[in-house]
């Protein structure tokens, strides 16, 4: 089921994405990298799809990992919870590691996010005229991986009824990754053999002028969607060119700033990253009320 964010204008899309993403990665502010972190987590729950756990441990793993990693190699800091070794484990350095463990978090599931909601059509629209060539083999190599890990998943269960893991032990487990990892890429080269001469055959990179057909247009929803990121944007941006956002971890950790540029920082980021959420929930009591209605 397609979700109602990725309904807009793939430029519409990409300019969101790329504003949150780069806000996360170039912020030092714990209270702009727990937003995005808290704005994607609730897009992605309240988005059509299914829930993985798995994905979830593994993040909250990634997170700990950085956590607790951070402290153990930098000694930076004024107040020492313990000595290892000889060497002070800060309580500064632990703050540090995690606001790094939500920033990459963050930062991981908004590209999630992103390859959910944009998808190989989108970005062609976008890049196939100016880069065609480079935009055709990223979506290629987008649409592949997908379509690598469900071949996986068939070679694997066709080898498992067939009795060829019939041994439990560690020793076996590898054998059997390794001979489904070994299928699965002959297939993969076979795969991509067969769609270049296909390619070929239908006169791939003979025009030069390439002509395209696409069913995207940029509705008044998108304009108004458009303006509105661009406003939230701003004002973020004017916000953290202020010197309002940052915040420093050594010798000390500050305060948060609360400030009225600072507070209009974190409103406008927040209103930024709760946006595709907000787009979810809203279309969803949309269509629970008319269904009530019916």
């Amino acid at each position: 089921m397609q979700s109602e964010f990725s309904k807009y204008h793939p430029a519409v899309l990409f300019v969101y994405f790329m504003s949150v993403l780069l806000i996360c990665m170039f912020t030092s502010n714990p209270v702009l990298a727990v937003l995005a972190l808290l704005g994607c987590v609730t897009f992605l729950a309240v988005s059509p799809g299914r829930k993985r756990v798995r994905s979830a441990v593994w993040y909250v793993f990634l997170f700990l990992l950085i956590s607790l990693a951070n402290p153990l190699f930098s000694h930076n800091g004024a107040t020492p919870l313990f000595f290892l070794n000889g060497n002070a484990v800060t309580l500064e350095a632990l703050y540090y590691g995690m606001m790094m463990g939500v920033t990459l978090v963050a930062v991981l599931l908004w590209c999630s996010a992103y390859s959910r909601v944009m998808n190989t059509e989108g970005f062609l629209y976008l890049f196939g005229k100016a880069i065609p060539q480079i935009a055709l083999m990223l979506s290629m190599a987008i649409a592949f991986i997908p379509r690598f890990m469900r071949q996986m998943k068939r070679v694997s269960a066709a080898q498992k009824s067939m009795g060829m893991y019939l041994d439990d032990g560690y020793v076996g487990k590898v054998k059997g990754a390794m001979r489904v990892f070994q299928a699965t890429v002959a297939w993969s080269v076979e795969n991509s053999i067969e769609t270049s001469m296909s390619m070929k055959a239908r006169g791939y990179g003979v025009n030069k002028k390439r002509t395209s057909f696409t069913l995207f247009k940029f509705r008044k929803s998108d304009v108004r969607l458009m303006v509105l990121i661009c406003v939230l944007l701003c004002m973020t941006l004017v916000g953290i060119a202020s010197g309002e956002m940052s915040f420093d971890f050594y010798p000390r950790v500050s305060n948060v700033n609360l400030s009225p540029c600072a507070i209009m920082t974190y409103v406008s980021f927040g209103v930024l990253i709760f946006l595709p959420a907000v787009v979810e929930v809203k279309e969803k009591l949309r269509w629970n009320v008319l269904l009530a209605r019916v």
